[in-house]
């Protein structure tokens, strides 16, 4: 099997030759370095050398990505400006190896009605060239890779940070409407930005959009039943008419609560399945005939802090209670970051390779 053919074959849930591997989000750049001082090679070889079956494509050439180059624009105070007009600052952990954006200021805070706020614009795709990025596509796909296309909006994420975590969870309990109205919103600018798909035709739509922590969701269950879950159904309806793509859908945290109804919905991929806070065998036992795991090796514990055997013991375990009858595509849980040893991110490619044919010959 190619890379495409094997993606596919476990996200249909049939057996490829071997486990499809994926990162994600890949590596932070002191990684990249490290990777590529320890092969003297490029990142594209390094990514045909980890047997990684997915290529990322992206819209480029746009006038969204004329407004990005404005992304982040500094303000006098030190913070930085997007799009959207949220402020931001820069933030490290108390260890200072992971920097973080933390938000200081949401622009819909203390406005009465949507009416008193301007979205960025969505250019038109009717009006617009996607020659450059379905020739990309058709390049990834002709070369045998899985095409991953992120490029949508957020049904929580984005109106949190616009509104304020803490007053958007209120509005929710006493203004109905507000929250309505937000997250109508969001859809028609979903449905706007899919137009694009019809002539895009990815393998696999990448979604993000938190409601996890790792002690449970963010918000309660009925919460997302009633706000988030109708408009994300149809989000994934229109976005499969369009395209016929699967739909990978990422957040953090513990989500068990909704995973039946994210299956419902029409999701096909689920990542991170983090190890931290879920245990990805049980939610393979449940779920794994209609769902594909994604991810579920630890960038938190297994990776950083782990000894090449114990990374090689988890990903044969991954492989052994995850990786059956397909529907397991395995990755490291989020961005490899420093300080994760080299060697620890080397032999979770190589044993996920050599292990996992190895044992799907065998079964």
């Amino acid at each position: 099997m190619n890379s495409r053919e094997r993606v596919l074959t476990a996200i249909e849930h049939q057996k490829p030759d071997r486990v499809p591997l994926d990162c994600q989000y890949c590596f932070q750049p002191e990684i990249w370095s490290e990777l590529k001082a320890h092969y003297n090679c490029s990142e594209d070889t390094i990514l045909k050398k980890f047997g990684i079956d997915f290529r990322n494509v992206g819209m480029r050439n746009t006038k969204e990505q004329e407004m990005l180059k404005e992304f982040p624009k500094m303000l006098p105070d030190g913070t930085f400006k997007d799009t959207y007009g949220i402020r931001r600052r820069w933030s490290t952990t108390l260890s200072g190896m992971s920097r973080h954006w933390v938000i200081v200021s949401h622009p819909l805070e203390n406005v009465e009605s949507l009416d008193e706020y301007k979205f960025p614009e969505i250019p038109d795709p009717s009006a617009r060239d996607l020659s450059d990025t379905a020739r990309r596509i058709r390049k990834v796909q002709k070369d045998g890779y899985a095409a991953k296309f992120r490029y949508f909006e957020y049904f929580f994420e984005l109106p949190w940070q616009l509104r304020g975590f803490n007053k958007f969870i209120v509005d929710m309990y006493i203004n109905e409407k507000f929250v309505d109205e937000l997250l109508n919103k969001q859809l028609e600018r979903w449905l706007q930005r899919a137009k694009v798909l019809d002539e895009l035709r990815p393998d696999i739509i990448w979604h993000g959009d938190d409601v996890g922590t790792q002690v449970g969701m963010m918000i309660r269950p009925d919460l997302w039943r009633k706000f988030i879950k109708p408009r994300f159904k149809k989000a994934i309806e229109d976005a499969k008419k369009r395209c016929g793509a699967y739909m990978l859908y990422h957040t953090d945290g513990n989500v068990e609560p909704i995973i039946p109804e994210l299956i419902e919905i029409g999701v096909d991929i689920l990542n991170p399945v983090q190890p931290d806070c879920m245990d990805p065998a049980k939610i393979k036992r449940l779920y794994g005939d209609k769902l594909t795991l994604h991810g579920t090796i630890s960038v938190q514990e297994t990776l950083p802090f782990g000894t090449v055997e114990e990374i090689k013991s988890v990903v044969k375990n991954r492989v052994e209670t995850c990786g059956y009858d397909g529907g397991l595509i395995l990755a490291p849980s989020h961005t490899v970051e420093p300080p994760t040893p080299v060697e620890n991110v080397v032999a979770l490619f190589e044993t996920a390779q050599n292990y996992s044919l190895s044992f799907v010959q065998k079964s």
